[in-house]
């Protein structure tokens, strides 16, 4: 079975609820970049990123942890969504692009929580992985984002190691 259109608009307005304010206007932002971004992309062809993607990006970093992880799943989730429709509207299936954002927004999910990350996840279990709540995703006591965590520019280049890379570096 697969991830329909529909579904996955679901799983995109159930992780859009838990944002916080500043989070849900942080999205509004991030979405837009997400709907602009080329089909086609490749590190090589890709170019740097413009000051308000990086701007984003630092926003993001001063969020809490389980924002910043929702807002990971959205920008796969939504990825998703235009490539499975991009592939439609060129006469291709748009489902196996649906299937697999739902089962990487699930390993996203899985990872920031310290789980292992299930290699043989199908779509149908990891619709239903991100539809569980977490003590990690309860809503945060302020929707203030924190300062006191460093930004992308200033983080050390061991982050970009292994599981603990940044969310942009999954798309490249």
């Amino acid at each position: 079975m697969s991830v329909s259109r529909d579904e996955l608009i679901e799983l995109i307005e159930g992780e859009d609820a838990k944002l916080s304010l500043a989070g849900r206007e942080l999205w509004e932002k991030l979405e837009l970049m997400v709907q602009s971004a080329p089909e086609e992309a490749t590190s090589a062809t890709t170019p740097p990123p413009p000051p308000e993607q990086v701007e984003a990006i630092e926003r993001m970093a001063a969020l809490p942890e389980f924002e910043q992880g929702v807002l990971e799943r959205l920008m796969e989730l939504h990825r998703g969504l235009y490539s499975s429709d991009y592939a439609e509207n060129h006469g291709q299936p748009g489902e196996p692009r649906r299937n697999l954002a739902v089962i990487v927004a699930a390993g996203l999910k899985d990872r920031r929580e310290g789980r292992q990350i299930d290699p043989d996840m199908t779509p149908e279990r990891a619709a239903l992985r991100l539809r569980e709540a977490s003590a990690s995703e309860e809503a945060p006591e302020s929707p203030e984002p924190r300062s006191d965590r460093p930004g992308p520019s200033e983080a050390s280049g061991e982050a970009e190691s292994g599981s603990e890379r940044p969310w942009w570096r999954f798309w490249s």
